[in-house]
């Protein structure tokens, strides 16, 4: 009767590690930091992609760095979770198609293309935001995380249906 007790004990405490796990990464990527962003925005996406198979989900960050520091590499992550989130509980969406890109340039010494900053662009196919509808904690979540660093936020109607997220976020030298 012990034995079989210490099992169930042991049990308990393996799914509450799992547990455990799956919240602290749901607060922060266990790997942020120590992955490059793109791979990790990669896995991301490709989880999404298994666990609704019937949404096409791409993912495409070509020429970016290995890491923009916490800040920005979680907020980036944080948009793109929250983004899929809404295509796939609100949307309705068939396809979500997610762009990063870094615009290169100095926000030290402006050129005449602007600042460095990175890109991230989510369209989805979905049925798109009805006028009108109050947005939601999330959606004011990731403006808010984009504004803090300087950013700017963007969701609007996408061509052809569908919605689509814009976020720029600038670059310091230092950061790059």
């Amino acid at each position: 009767k012990l034995v079989q007790r210490v099992r169930d004990l042991q049990e308990i405490v393996e799914h509450l590690q799992v547990v455990n796990r799956s919240m602290l990464n749901r607060l922060r990527p266990m790997a942020l930091g120590h992955v490059p962003l793109r791979d990790l925005l990669a896995e991301l996406t490709a989880e999404r992609a298994r666990q609704h198979g019937e949404i096409a989900i791409t993912f495409a960050a070509e020429g970016i760095t290995r890491s923009y520091g916490d800040s920005i590499d979680l907020t980036i992550y944080r948009c793109i979770q929250e983004s899929l989130t809404n295509a796939i509980r609100h949307a309705q969406a068939n396809r979500v198609a997610i762009a990063l890109t870094e615009k290169s340039g100095d926000a030290n010494r402006p050129s005449e293309d602007g600042p460095a900053q990175l890109n991230l662009t989510i369209r989805d196919d979905g049925c798109g935001i009805a006028p009108g509808t109050p947005m939601g904690f999330g959606i004011r979540g990731m403006q808010e995380r984009v504004q803090g660093l300087g950013g700017s936020y963007t969701i609007r109607a996408a061509n052809g249906g569908g919605t689509m997220v814009e976020i720029a976020i600038p670059l310091r030298r230092e950061l790059v």
